[in-house]
């Protein structure tokens, strides 16, 4: 009796099995696509779906295209239909046509035009400040949005200072140089971005030094970039107090003590191993003076400045100007040599001084 039952349950499956091998294999007998139509942009995707009927016929595809230089087709399954991936490679038309698997003479077709989206211009947002080492996405947009001749060409008019990759800048020396970004299918349409190697950057800048005349670098000028970077303060806050430095743009400096006076301001309320750095730019090669002008209202103003990182004068000593705002002219001795390009010159403070000015001129 069991075995009959068991024969009985086999039989129900596989005639239930039958069923459905038959249901599912109904020739397709018409196929609709849908759009029948479309306009696509080069390098855009768009979704063309199929269906065949009856329902329960074959809903598998094969999809082409009669021209892949202008539009190409590929078959992606979602939910369990069939949709033909087209994308836009160059302006032109194509017919994609889409057959049934079951049925190749069953079959339908779709109208693509493919049209560009011409540049018209390149923005770029900000010049890039980058130290060696370091590296930086240069910020640009290609307008319009969607345009599709939007290849870029990058090159680095100095790549011993700054290298460019695909819009990525890495400093490789501090100095100076730009980087280019041009639209490859019309060189013409480009735009040039400055490009800063340094440890710090100039503030006001750029401070350019050459023989043509003296150059009088304020001391509220030192570099940007904050404590221990463009300035080293031993105190917090301004005992000044002239926002002089946030009033232009720099937020970062709020421990530098800055007092207004008939010259613009000055830094004070200095103490020994404070400094003050400054980015300058050297046109003309060659030796130059340096003279300071600092204040003390008793006792000798003490000083020192480093040139990259090399010391140029020992302890500098003013006698006393018996006023802070009486202005005493030192002049660094001796002389330097300083090359073309950047230079980073630091003020050390070695007491309680007030600093005015930096002058930078050719030495006799």
């Amino acid at each position: 009796m069991k075995k009959y039952i068991v024969f009985m349950i086999l039989a129900y499956a596989t005639a239930l099995s039958s069923c459905e091998d038959s249901k599912t294999s109904v020739p397709p007998e018409t196929m609709t696509v849908s759009p029948s139509s479309a306009t696509v942009k080069i390098k855009e995707v768009i979704g063309i779906h199929a269906v065949a009927y009856p329902k329960e016929a074959n809903q598998q595809f094969v999809w082409a295209s009669s021209n892949p230089a202008v539009a190409t087709v590929s078959e992606e399954i979602i939910a369990g239909m069939s949709v033909g991936r087209v994308t836009g490679i160059s302006e032109g038309n194509a017919v994609i046509t889409v057959a049934s698997a079951e049925n190749a003479s069953l079959k339908s077709e779709t109208a693509i035009t493919v049209y560009k989206v011409p540049t018209e211009s390149i923005r770029v947002f900000d010049d890039v400040q980058v130290a060696p080492g370091e590296q930086k996405v240069v910020e640009i947009q290609v307008l319009p949005d969607g345009a599709t001749d939007d290849e870029l060409v990058w090159t680095s008019a100095n790549p011993e200072v700054a290298t460019v990759k695909d819009g990525v800048v890495t400093g490789i020396a501090i100095g100076g140089t730009t980087v280019t970004v041009a639209l490859l299918a019309d060189p013409s349409m480009n735009r040039t971005i400055k490009v800063d190697v340094g440890i710090s950057f100039p503030f006001k800048g750029p401070h350019l030094i050459s023989f043509a005349a003296p150059y009088v670098l304020s001391a509220l000028n030192f570099d940007t970039g904050g404590e221990g970077v463009g300035y080293h303060d031993n105190s917090a806050g301004n005992s000044g107090p002239y926002n002089y430095r946030s009033a232009n743009g720099d937020s970062n400096s709020p421990d530098v003590d800055i007092e207004n006076n008939a010259y613009g301001g000055n830094v004070g309320w200095s103490a020994a191993g404070e400094w003050l750095a400054y980015s300058v730019d050297v046109i003309d090669e060659g030796d130059y003076s340096i003279t300071a002008k600092v204040a003390r209202s008793s006792g000798d103003c003490a000083f020192r400045i480093t040139v990259d990182d090399v010391i140029h004068t020992n302890n500098m000593v003013a006698p006393s100007a018996n006023d802070w705002q009486n202005w005493i002219d030192v002049k660094a001795t001796p002389s330097i040599r300083l090359t073309a390009g950047r230079h980073r010159v630091v003020f050390h403070f070695n007491n309680d001084s007030n600093f005015l000015s930096m002058t930078f001129e050719k030495a006799n």
